[in-house]
């Protein structure tokens, strides 16, 4: 045989591990790789410089006029697109909201309505500010005065009507749209539908009924007992 390698000797004589040969190794082939490139002039691998420059780089070519306004033209497109595309997912949101919205006070309406009705007419300002009328009993006016029943938008499709409802139906309202409140007396100095709102979402000219409309009045009673045609 021929002579044996330094590694192979050590190998055998317990000096070394197979591990610690192998790093030995690694480690003089990395430190005759970084002397061929010192000699080399300081390049490093595949050509490049130092730094890892490739020294076949060509220095950055400054944009010509038309170049930069095409440019600018796709940035002001894409930031467009993007505040157009922030717009219409607002617009997704309030939209369901505001279905949302009307469904629960339509709801409500058909869980609380009272049905029954009088002869007594009892006038109520439309979120319009058109006077409207509702016939009641002698007892439900009362009750109407002293907050136990409410008058409340009913929003149906197509068309935004209107209910006498219970205070369990008013308060509700309260927390998911006071604005649909047409007339009730909360008590305590807090009332509601006594002035001209702002429309709620989906409403239409269709809610004003010709029906219901009294034209000669010229607006709104403020409180109830005034309200009450005699």
């Amino acid at each position: 045989m021929g002579l044996q390698s330094l590694r192979d000797k050590l190998l055998q004589a317990g000096l070394v591990t197979e591990d610690q040969a192998k790093k030995a190794e690694a480690e003089l082939e990395a430190r005759k790789r970084a002397a061929k490139e010192r000699r080399q002039g300081g390049r490093g691998p595949q050509g490049r410089g130092p730094g890892g420059q490739n020294r076949h780089q060509q220095p950055k070519r400054e944009l010509t006029e038309e170049e930069k306004r095409r440019r600018e033209e796709e940035a002001a497109f894409r930031e467009k697109e993007r505040l157009l595309a922030k717009e219409r997912e607002e617009n997704r949101k309030r939209a369901l909201e505001d279905r949302r919205r009307l469904e629960a006070l339509r709801a409500l309406c058909e869980k609380y309505e009272v049905t029954e009705r009088g002869d007594e007419p009892f006038f109520f300002s439309s979120r319009k500010k058109k006077v409207m009328k509702i016939y009641l009993t002698p007892e439900q006016l009362k009750a109407l005065e002293a907050g136990q029943l409410a008058i409340m938008d009913k929003p149906l499709p197509g068309e935004l009507a209107t209910a006498l409802v219970t205070r369990e139906a008013a308060e509700e309202a309260v927390k998911i749209d006071s604005r649909a409140l047409r007339f009730y007396n909360r008590g305590g100095g807090e009332t509601y539908g006594f002035k001209a709102d702002a429309p709620l979402p989906g409403e239409t000219q269709a809610m004003e009924s010709e029906a219901h409309e009294e034209p000669q009045a010229e607006a709104a009673p403020a409180a109830a007992p005034e309200a009450k045609a005699e």
